[in-house]
């Protein structure tokens, strides 16, 4: 790559503009990936107020299950009690008296064991429900809140694409400006350098990475004759004495 000093600086003076785009939208594409920080632990609280309402659910249908069960138990019961009440009044004997004195007595402890039991069942199962019911509502606060949420991130994203849009133009616009081989190289960089391809070198220290670098490159760097960068970090150099030139002389029209 051949370039005359002018053009090499003309390059990268635009490439320093561009780097300020891509660092922009280097910032944009983060905030679009990554989610903010409350937008996520209301996602976290979501699933996990998700799986109380579900292991309620799973509680209250098992108690309600031996709920059922109990009352269809003692029903049944009661109705054999009272057949034994019946077939008692037909004894001809004692012997048969006794037997069928003990079939009642027994049927009626056992509807009465079967009682306490079903009312005990009933108690859990209406605090079973409470307790789905409470959690049922914290879940319904938390999704209306977490759609609240959603809604305002996707307003935020359109807004982010919408500048992405923007910075998108303004950085073609930029790299037009650019030698084809200078904008490669700092291309391939400022991708693994979070928008940073090129750095401004102050006394003899990178600006990118603030590494030393030798006093010879420092000093061909200064006569810009051709593309220098940084041997720890890859940036692009570019000496500060052209930048403050460049800013003491008069601005160049904005693109």
């Amino acid at each position: 790559m051949t370039l005359s000093h002018e053009n090499l600086k003309q390059s990268i003076q635009f490439l320093l503009k561009l780097q300020e785009i891509d660092g922009k939208l280097f910032k944009l594409k983060e905030e679009m990936e990554k989610p903010a920080s409350d937008f996520l632990a209301l996602k976290q609280q979501q699933s996990e107020a998700a799986a109380a309402v579900s292991l309620a659910e799973r509680q209250f249908r098992q108690i309600d299950r031996e709920r059922r069960a109990l009352e269809l138990k003692f029903l049944t019961l009661q109705e054999d009690s009272r057949k034994a009440e019946s077939r008692r009044k037909e004894v001809r004997n004692t012997k048969e008296e006794f037997a069928s004195d003990r079939e009642v007595e027994n049927l009626q402890k056992r509807i009465q064991e079967t009682k306490s039991l079903f009312d005990e069942r009933t108690a859990a199962a209406e605090e079973k429900a409470k307790s789905l019911e409470t959690k049922q509502a914290e879940l319904s606060k938390i999704d209306a809140e977490f759609k609240q949420k959603t809604e305002e991130r996707n307003a935020r994203v359109s807004e982010l694409q919408g500048e992405w849009k923007i910075l998108e133009d303004n950085r073609n616009e930029f790299i037009s400006k650019v030698h084809e081989d200078v904008f490669s190289m700092y291309e391939r960089v400022q991708k693994l350098r979070r928008g940073t391809g090129v750095a401004v070198v102050s006394g003899r220290v990178c600006g990118g990475c603030f590494v030393s670098l030798p006093p010879q490159m420092v000093s061909q760097l200064q006569r810009l004759e051709e593309v220098f960068t940084c041997p720890s970090c890859s940036r692009i150099l570019f000496p500060e004495a052209l930048l403050e030139a460049e800013n003491s002389s008069p601005a160049e029209a904005a693109l």
